[in-house]
């Protein structure tokens, strides 16, 4: 159950195609604290990007995601309010891909 919260997820998207086969593009991924009874997830935010180049009928990319890997922080409340901890979780996210595409 939410108690109180201002949970904002925005999204956003860009690209840009500067021709001979270049093409650039980034996203990213922002959310709001999130307030239930007894715990609280922390913000959170992510960026992916890309970048490719096609050659002839080949085509190379380079994509990153979730770029920041930031820590995941949830804290917990005890049932009376007096006590709390927080827990921390590294995601380990961070991905880098080298694409190769030949189109025949």
């Amino acid at each position: 159950m939410i108690k109180d919260t201002h949970c904002w997820i925005m999204r956003a998207d860009a690209g840009f195609h500067p021709g001979h086969g270049w093409d650039f593009s980034a996203s990213g991924t922002y959310q709001g604290d999130i307030v239930t009874f007894y715990s609280i997830i922390k913000e959170y935010v992510s960026v992916n990007a890309r970048i490719s180049k096609r050659l002839g009928k080949i085509t190379l990319s380079l994509d990153g995601r979730d770029l920041l890997d930031r820590k995941k922080v949830v804290k917990v409340l005890s049932e009376d309010f007096s006590d709390s901890w927080e827990e921390e979780s590294r995601m380990n996210r961070r991905l880098i891909l080298l694409g190769f595409k030949w189109n025949f």
